[in-house]
């Protein structure tokens, strides 16, 4: 107590201040086509940012579902109806939804699930497809999120290689992601039928069309 830290000042009576750098994710946003599939890697606090995307995907499809509750009815020239013509436009935009997956980890279920009942809420709704959750401290055997990544790899990789996924992770830099990586490689190449070299190619070229994003950080 009273010692100063090394990357801190001391502030106004005596208090700690601590500087904090913002840095912009101008990139780390869900594609506008709802189509396509989407694949979130956030275990811990890197999940904060997927609340927004589950958040925006719930208004779309509100918006959605407005539209069509809202048709008009009638009769159009040459005897066609109204209310059957655009029924059918709605349900087809509908359809075009993404599945969406969600990779989260934790250390126990009873300590930091962070937004356990909004997600669950989420997934009842039918705007997370699947909540996969990794709890790393319940068992002697430690579980994360690339374990679960693994576990669904065949899933994992129809999602990219097929339906044209895009891929998000947010979290620790220092490991996470790395490993997070590495499973993405091997399940590309275990379910893809890819070399393991080509597979790193393809998450580099998907990196370069802005279809694998990460947002990270060390500490």
């Amino acid at each position: 107590p009273g010692r100063r830290r090394a990357g801190s000042d001391v502030g106004v009576g005596g208090g700690i201040r601590i500087p904090i750098f913002v840095k912009p994710a101008n990139d780390f946003n869900p594609p506008s086509n709802t189509a396509y599939p989407l694949i979130l890697v956030g275990p811990g606090t890197g999940v904060a940012p997927f609340m927004s995307f589950l958040q925006h995907r719930r208004k779309q499809k509100s918006a959605l579902a407005a539209t069509k509750s809202a048709v008009c009815t009638g009769t159009w020239r040459h005897g066609f109806d109204v209310d059957d013509l655009e029924d059918d436009a709605a349900t087809s935009i509908v359809s075009h939804f993404g599945d969406v997956h969600l990779f989260f980890g934790c250390r126990r279920h009873d300590h930091d699930f962070l937004y356990e009942q909004e997600l669950k809420d989420l997934q009842a709704e039918g705007v997370l497809t699947r909540l996969h959750v990794a709890f790393s401290r319940e068992r002697e055997h430690k579980v994360y999120v690339q374990d679960h990544l693994r576990a669904h790899g065949r899933v994992v990789a129809d999602l990219i290689l097929r339906q044209g996924a895009f891929v998000y992770v947010c979290g620790d830099g220092q490991k996470m992601a790395r490993d997070v990586h590495n499973v993405l490689a091997e399940v590309l190449h275990r379910h893809g039928n890819m070399r393991p070299g080509d597979a790193d190619a393809y998450l580099a070229e998907l990196a370069a069309r802005q279809r694998y994003l990460k947002d990270i950080w060390l500490a």
